[in-house]
């Protein structure tokens, strides 16, 4: 049986600032937080 050759990297975060705060968040996940339908404190 054949193998890939590659692997699958986690995606680097990319800093946003939310609430005065400086956030590393994936990149897919942006737009999310800045509609607020992520929370940030995670509750």
């Amino acid at each position: 049986m054949r193998r890939a050759r590659w692997k699958a990297e986690a995606p680097k975060p990319v800093p946003i600032t939310l609430n005065g705060r400086e956030l590393p968040v994936p990149p897919n996940l942006v737009p999310a937080y800045r509609r607020g339908l992520l929370d940030p404190e995670g509750e």
